[in-house]
Formats: structure tokens, sequence, C-alpha cells
């Protein structure tokens, strides 16, 4: 990249140009400075004083600095240099200072006494789209690792250039790979090099093969390495791979071999058999299995190296009928799933096991983030409670901020003590619907040893929480996701004003089907919270018996708070009367009844007289444990999701 640097006289020059005041410009810009950094630069930290990113490129790092109190910015990588936030955009988006200045000039709300020229908009994050043109310049050298050791150019199937992945070989004998793309600017049609990961769905590598080659088999392997060595060998075959590596499979573009046959080689160890399988369930395709005698990580590349038969494997190749796809379906007693531990208990309660949703409801103000952060402590410190809520083994999470200011996030996370190497907090802010959701597929993709993921909050995934298709098809994508990366997702959700336990939209009413837990948060007119399960595909707890928590202003957070002796006196007999009532379901079979059945349900299961049955029934309901439906004339029981379910 050629380097920048705005000296004193060309800034002087440029600041004597009509109809534009720099000064204020300036002025302006440095009263939003943080927020103008972020949207400029997204992916920087803010740290002492300066904002700190890789470099005017965008990539990840901290070589450049922008001093926020002075606008005057410096990259130590490459030199370039600037004294204000005019220098800095015109750098970012190769301008002169004079073309820089009139495009930021409608962003700070100052108005040209002159009728103004077009002015080209703001480059947006969402506004990238692949170029698919000619580079007309070779990627720039990353700011760290420098030239990397080897360079695998990506393409479309029409041959079109999307971007590269680069590998740098390190002294301790690991590997670092990252993606960098050609990109064009959508309003613009500026084209610049971008340190981001292809657009999904991403291209194959090789790919452009397939339209040269229409009629050739297709192999699939594991990484652009294996690719490149068992291509020299099978002149007759597209071999091709998939950019991110096994967890990003479902990122990549494989409806391009609609028709084809294809072959799978799986690596020779456990990763490389499952990617096998989940590439075989995509393409339908048949896996090469490794001989028994290959050391483990044995690979496509190993086996050219070391002169082996390759086509002998392929004659051993059988494809996947969709009857063997369902294979793993199957009920087997021989092969149970182990049963899983619980990752998230509330007062002992099991309420969130690995690969499952839980959604967390409550009215504005209630305490939904801090409850958030609450979970984040409990799961990363084993044996530890917070608010109610303990974890039996340690995990790391991802904490991902999509409605706080970024400096009210960090103070959330500092308040709450939790530690950066066990909680990675990303600040999502601003982001459009679709960037958040990639944006969570990458962090899921990069985030090593994730327990769970906590999202504040879901309806900023989707544009309508009204709209029933988006809200089914983000909900689907979360279970998706959460069973493929097998980690729990945690998320919030607003209820609706004025409602008890109706939370937003058509999204609400899919989460707490899918979920398996719905926590909700009550406000009591004390100030005081109460947490319990509005909906619990496993154990419930009652309102009756949740945890009660306050504000304290010496903590400077949330306290679990004891409740009065009537109270505990009340929640015993609401714990007593919850186990009759889940007995009642299960001897009944029902989760309603009439008046006489459950009457008599009572009297037999508590071995007391009708008059005193009917006592229960008025008490059950003040207890919230039943709701009265007068125009069917029946109870319907509050526990285990009745709403959900008409019969057990």
């Amino acid at each position: 990249m050629a380097k920048y640097i705005a000296t004193k006289e060309d800034e002087e020059a440029t600041h004597t140009a009509k109809q534009i005041d720099f000064d204020e410009i300036n002025a302006k810009l440095m009263g939003n400075i943080e927020a103008h950094c972020h949207e400029w630069l997204p992916g920087g930290k803010v740290k002492g004083g300066s904002y700190r990113i890789g470099g005017i490129d965008g990539s990840i790092g901290s070589s450049m600095s922008i001093n926020l109190r002075t606008g005057q910015w410096f990259d130590h990588a490459t030199f370039d240099k600037g004294g204000d936030l005019i220098s800095l955009y015109a750098a970012i988006n190769d301008l002169s200072q004079g073309d820089a200045a009139s495009e930021l000039q409608g962003t700070v709300n100052i108005v040209r006494m002159a009728k103004p020229a077009k002015r080209k908009p703001l480059v947006s994050e969402s506004d990238w789209e692949h170029a698919l043109t000619v580079p007309t310049n070779s990627p720039p050298e990353h700011w760290e690792h420098g030239e990397p050791d080897f360079v695998h150019k990506y393409a479309d199937t029409a041959g079109r250039p999307v971007g590269v992945i680069m590998r740098w070989d390190l002294p301790d004998g690991k590997k670092t790979i990252s993606q960098c793309s050609w990109m064009r600017h959508k309003k613009t049609e500026r084209c610049t090099w971008r340190w981001q990961a292809f657009n999904a769905p991403r291209p194959l590598y090789k790919g452009e093969l397939l339209s040269k080659m229409p009629s050739a088999d297709v192999v699939i392997v594991e990484g652009e390495k294996a690719a490149d060595a068992l291509a020299s060998k099978l002149p007759d075959h597209v071999v091709l791979s998939w950019a991110g590596g096994c967890k990003a499979i479902n990122q990549s573009d494989w409806a391009v071999l609609e028709g084809r046959n294809v072959s799978i080689w799986a690596d020779n160890d456990k990763p490389g058999r499952e990617a096998a399988k989940q590439l075989q369930e995509v393409t339908g395709g048949k896996i090469i299995e490794t001989p028994q005698d290959k050391p483990e990580g044995w690979d496509a590349a190993d086996a050219v190296e070391d002169g082996f038969n390759v086509m002998q494997l392929f004659e051993q190749a059988k494809p996947l009928t969709l009857f063997d796809k369902l294979q793993d379906r199957k009920f087997d007693p021989a092969n149970l799933t182990p049963e899983k531990d619980p990752l998230l208990l509330l007062n002992g309660v099991p309420i969130l096991y690995a690969g499952n949703l839980l959604t967390i409801v409550g009215q504005d103000k209630s305490g939904k983030s801090h409850v958030e952060a609450a979970i984040a402590k409990a799961i990363t410190e084993p044996n530890s409670r917070h608010l109610g809520f303990t974890c039996k083994a340690f995990g790391r999470i991802a904490y991902i901020d999509c409605e706080q200011d970024r400096s009210d996030f960090e103070s959330l996370l500092i308040r709450a003590g939790c530690d950066a190497k066990k909680v990675a907090g990303y600040h999502l802010t601003g982001f459009t619907a679709n960037n958040a959701k990639a944006a969570l597929i990458a962090i899921m993709d990069g985030e090593p040893n994730l327990s769970a993921v906590l999202i504040d909050g879901f309806a900023d995934l989707l544009l309508d929480v009204n709209d029933s298709e988006q809200a089914n098809q983000l909900v689907a994508e979360l279970m998706e996701a959460a069973s493929s990366y097998n980690i729990a997702i945690i998320g919030v959700l607003h209820l609706n004003p004025g409602s008890r336990e109706k939370s937003r939209g058509h999204l609400g009413s899919q989460l707490g089907r899918k979920s398996q837990t719905v926590l909700q948060i009550k406000l009591h007119s004390d100030g005081s919270r109460c947490l319990f399960t509005q909906r619990a595909r496993k154990r419930p707890i009652p309102e009756a018996l949740g945890v009660r928590i306050a504000w304290d202003e010496e903590a400077n957070g949330f306290l679990e708070i004891e409740g009065t002796p009537s109270e505990l006196k009340q929640a015993a007999k609401i714990e007593a009367w919850s186990r009759t009532l889940c007995d009642i379901q299960a001897e009944t079979g029902m989760l309603s009844w009439k008046n006489k059945e459950l009457t008599e349900a009572i009297s037999k299961a508590e071995g007391v007289k009708t008059r005193t049955a009917q006592n229960r029934i008025k008490e059950w309901l003040d207890a919230n444990l039943l709701k009265h439906d007068a125009s069917r004339g029946v109870y319907t029981s509050m526990i285990g999701c009745a709403s959900d379910h008409e019969s057990l």
C-alpha cells in the first residue's frame, strides 16, 4: 500500500478551498470521534486515550493509533500519518482531502452556502461486495506476519477473482491463516483489498475449473495444500477445497456440485472424519476412507508425498443414500445418546444444556443485561454462584452486545468482574441484522473452546420481529448453530409493553416454542426482581420458588435477597403443591381437567375430602400453578409448558 503522509503544507493548502470550512468539519467530527473511529475502522479498541487498530485498511492489530483528544493519527508499521479526522477519512478511502471534506460535510450537519456538488455516500460495512474484477494491485502485506508463506487464490465459477487465503508458518511450529478479499463499494464503486472473510455463500477453492471441465468427477479435500497436491495426480478430476476449515462448511456454495459425481477424502483424524460426514450430507458424495495403518492426521497431501495409489481408495468409496443419512437418527437401544451434564443451573435446577437455546425475557430496564453478565460469570467460574446461577464445569463464552453504547457494555463486563481470557466480549451495536448474524458465525468459528454464546439481544439479528418467515428462519439458524457447534446460545428479548409474559412479535412466540428454557425477570413494586422459568422443557421453577434479586448501591450491581418468613413458608407450600400437581399430571396423563376431574384427583393424591380439594384448587389458582378457562370450564396446569401441549 502506498504511504499516506498528510504534511502540514498540504493540509494548509487544502484548508483554503472555497465553500468548505475544514475547521468546522473537524470540530464537528471531534465531538463524536470515537463513534467515527468505530464506523470507519470497525474492530479496533480504545486504549489509553487512543483508538488502536492494525492499519487504515482495517486489519486486526494495534500498530495504528488515533488520538481521541486531538484527532492526530499514525501507523507505526507503514508510517502513514495525518493531523485530523479529514485526513484519516481521506487515507481510508483513497481520496484527496478536498473530496474527503466534501463527503464528510453532509454527515456533520454543515450547510454549504453555494449549491453543493453531488456527494458520494459514506462507506458502510454493509455496502461492500466482491468486485469480481482483476485486482489493480497485489494484496497488502499483513501488519503483523508480513509476507505469507503460501497464497491460495479463490475465484467464482466464472473465474472472476474473489480474494486470497494467506498462510504463515510460525517459528513455534504453528500456523495462522487469514482471508483477504478484493471488494467493491456498491455506491462509490471503489475497489480495494480488505482483511475480511469471503461473503457467503463462499466460492470453492478451484471452483472455476467446474465450468472448464463440465463432465469431470469431483473430489473434495480439506485444505488448499491437499487440493493442489491431489490435483497433480488426478488431472481428469476437479479437486476442490473450501475456505474456513471444518466449522465453515455451511458457509460455502455447494449447490454448484449438483449433478456431479462427488468423492470426499476424509483426513485421518476425528475432525476430518466428522467434516467428511457433514460434506456427504450436503453433497451426497462418496467418502474415501483412509487405510487404518496410516498415522493420525494423514491426508491427501501426505498420500501424494508417500507415493500412495490414490485410485485404489476411490474404488472402495460408496455413495450415500437418503436411507443412509437417516441411520444416525434411528433409535438404537444399544447406542443411546450419552446423558449430558447441565451447563447452567438456577437455584440448583438445570435450565440449560449444550446444543440448546435459552431466552431471557423481561420488561425494559428489568436488568436483563445484568442477568446475562451473571450467567457469564457462572459459566466461566465453576462452583461459584451469581444471582442464583451455577455451573458445574468451566467454560469460555462469547458475549455479543448489539444494543448498548460501547462504554456501557465495557462497564457492565468490568462491574461483573468478567475475565477477558474467559469472556470474549464483542460490541456489535450499529451492525445491520445480516452483518450481525455473519459476525456471530465468524465469532463461533474463530473463538476456541466456547461453551456458550450470549447475545444481547435476539431482535437485532432480524429486520422485523413480527415477520414470521424471518423469525422462523432466525430461530432455525440459531438452533442449527447451537447443535453443530455443540454450544448453548443465550439471548434476551423484551416483553411487549404492559404484558406480563408475552414477548415481542412472532420472534417471541417462536423462541418460546423452540428454547429449552424461557427465563423471565419480573419487576416488583419494591424494585426487586424475581427470576423464574416462564417455560421449561425440563423441571420448571415457578415464580414462588424463583430467585429474588435487588440493586445494591454499595456493590454497584444486583445481589440475591432472601424472602420474608411468610414468603419462605408460602414458597415451601407451593413447592409441595407443585409436586402434587406433577403427580396428578403423571397419573392422569393430562394437563387440563374439568372441575370434577381435578377435585377427585386432588382428593386421591392428598387423601383429603372434596371440600378441602376444592379449596386447594383456589389456592393453586392464587399461586399461579393453575389457570382457569371459564369459557371451556377447565383448569390447566402452568407447570411443564402446558400452553404447548394438550396432553402429556
